[in-house]
């Protein structure tokens, strides 16, 4: 590659000049130092957006894990309400269900005195019955021998009356 003819004289007139070489080296000395800060601030840029990608993908995930876990909270918290709702659903059915079995109670203990009740009441029933048959029994009795004395009675008028007529019948024959 063949260098320009002016830039041929510049290089010649730099390695003639020990000023313009120390100016040259600093200038590249320079140069190499503003190469190598953009080539760092360039490796930065990319390791700092390589990070920045990241954060972002890793904030997508972490959002929707979070919109995950609050649709899952707000099943919980459905869940949750529904279970407290059958909570006090079965405390007030257990509240109910002791309030019947204490009256059941209170009824078993009132059926079994009215049981005792019924059995002596069937007793003393049964007694009044023996003793109504008896005094049916003893009427029977009494009213046969009423009807018998009625007869009798009856008959001992009516013999009475005879002899009260024959005795008249008789005082008038005799006056």
């Amino acid at each position: 590659m063949e260098i320009p003819a002016k830039l041929q004289e510049i290089i010649t007139m730099v390695q003639n000049d020990a000023t313009l070489m120390f100016i040259g080296a600093i200038a590249l000395a320079v140069l190499i130092f503003i190469v190598m800060l953009v080539v760092i601030s360039a490796m930065r840029v990319k390791v700092y957006k390589d990070r920045f990608v990241q954060m972002q993908a890793i904030a997508k995930h972490r959002a929707e894990t979070i919109s995950l876990l609050e649709v899952e909270m707000h099943a919980i918290k459905t869940k949750n309400e529904t279970h407290e709702k059958d909570l006090t659903l079965f405390s007030q059915t257990k509240k109910h269900l002791s309030d019947i079995t204490i009256a059941h109670q209170e009824l078993k203990v009132a059926f079994e005195t009215q049981e005792k009740v019924l059995g002596t009441t069937k007793t003393n029933l049964e007694k009044e019955k023996g003793l109504h048959q008896q005094a049916l029994d003893d009427f029977k009795v009494l009213n046969e021998r009423t009807e018998k004395l009625t007869e009798e009675n009856t008959r001992f008028r009516t013999n009475n009356a005879r002899l009260v007529l024959k005795l008249e019948s008789a005082v008038r024959k005799s006056q």
